[in-house]
């Protein structure tokens, strides 16, 4: 059973979500949502709580302001989403693995985002 990708980019930089929906559109995967900021990342998951948010993969940064530590958000946020939605695929897009404050993530850093479609695919036929 193939099950399209549907994402959900919580990212601040706009190139960097400017990627991701290019190499989405070339893999033919569903981009659902994107948050910028923390309070639109709540509002993401809260949404996928609801089931009024559709998305089975979460691509997470691991800070979405200028200044925040290392992982700081992704370390707020990642339980939110793990309990949000257990059987999501949480993908780490950091510049650093998020691993370390988010254990059980995926991580892909930033620089390897044109490996998205092999990387997502790979995973989600593990899981499948």
């Amino acid at each position: 059973m193939d099950i399209t990708p549907r994402l959900l980019v919580i990212e601040d930089n706009p190139d960097i979500c400017n990627m991701i929906r290019i190499v989405s559109d070339r893999e033919t995967f569903t981009y659902a949502a994107e948050a910028n900021t923390m309070d639109a990342a709540e509002e993401c998951i809260n949404e996928l709580e609801a089931g009024t948010l559709d998305a089975n993969v979460i691509l997470l940064d691991g800070a979405l302001s200028t200044g925040r530590p290392a992982g700081a958000d992704a370390e707020i946020l990642y339980p939110k989403i793990r309990r949000a939605s257990p059987a999501a695929l949480i993908i780490g897009i950091s510049s650093y693995e998020l691993a370390e404050f988010c254990p059980g993530i995926h991580d892909l850093t930033k620089y390897e985002l044109t490996r998205l479609g092999e990387f997502v695919r790979k995973l989600m036929n593990k899981s499948g």
